[in-house]
């Protein structure tokens, strides 16, 4: 390993070792201590934590994810999933997927909650929607999305022997890094599909939060009057930590990745991305 590569593998290390127990804690604060007016409300926030943990535990100890000195630039596995061959690798980084997504679809679903907990008179075309079917609506929302992107991940992930071909007879040289660790990436086939249903999620998602956040700042608006300073400032607070919950996945995920994709799209060299 370069020393580099030894730093950034110790700076996951340490993030890790930091963030479980930090992590831990907030899902207790939310358990234990959470007042008894944010009912299931603090259901959804132990939901983000502990999906936020997940992917936490996947990516700082399960995969440890390096890139490698060739170019065009791939990643290898040095945590745990190294142990499991490639086809535990690969669901390992699926995992990753699917606890990014689950994310995004609960910080959505924390929007959805303020806004119907704001607007109880909510109807759909005159029809208004009975318990149950919020229910059943949340359990999609946090079931058929992220499944989709964990069933995607897998099937747009190329066996590591073609994956390794395809590196080496990209770069200049061989290294002994793609001979003998776990390496996987897209595959072809399954590139395209993966991008769609990436690409269609994220701007289903963005659409469906702008939504909900006009909707709750016209809720604001209208039930201002009526509110004591306390109400009105405990809903201020709790749209402040949704918008910070929000604005971590948009940087840290979706901006990212709507860029490695357009430029895989359009070939664009500096990303050093091959399909």
């Amino acid at each position: 390993m370069t020393f580099e590569t030894v730093v950034f593998r110790y700076a996951a290390i340490t993030c890790v070792t930091l963030c479980t127990p930090l992590n831990l804690f907030t899902m207790y604060v939310i358990i234990a201590k959470s007042p008894k007016n944010l009912k299931l409300y603090k259901y959804v926030l132990l939901n983000i934590s502990f999906w936020v943990f997940v992917y936490d535990v996947t990516v700082g100890v399960m995969l440890l994810p390096m890139t490698t000195p060739t170019k065009p630039i791939a990643l290898y596995f040095t945590g745990i999933a190294s142990f499991f061959g490639p086809v535990g690798g690969a669901l390992c980084a699926a995992l990753a997927v699917l606890c990014i997504s689950e994310c995004l679809a609960a910080v959505l679903l924390g929007f959805c909650y303020r806004y119907l907990a704001l607007n109880d008179d909510f109807r759909i075309r005159g029809w208004k929607p009975e318990p149950r079917h919020y229910h059943y609506g949340a359990a999609m929302m946090i079931v058929v999305p992220p499944g989709a992107m964990f069933a995607v991940a897998v099937y747009a992930c190329s066996p590591r022997e073609t994956f390794t071909k395809l590196i080496l007879n990209a770069s200049a040289e061989g290294t002994n890094i793609l001979d003998s660790s776990l390496l996987i990436g897209p595959e072809k086939e399954g590139f395209v599909p993966g991008s769609v249903v990436l690409s269609m999620y994220i701007a289903l998602w963005a659409i469906c939060l702008a939504v909900c956040i006009i909707g709750i700042i016209g809720q604001l608006r209208i039930h201002r009057v009526s509110m004591s300073n306390f109400t009105y400032g405990l809903h201020i607070q709790l749209i402040k930590s949704l918008a910070v919950q929000t604005a971590a996945p948009l940087i840290l995920f979706a901006s990212p990745v709507c860029v490695v994709l357009v430029g895989t799209v359009f070939n664009l060299k500096f990303l050093n991305c091959i399909v």
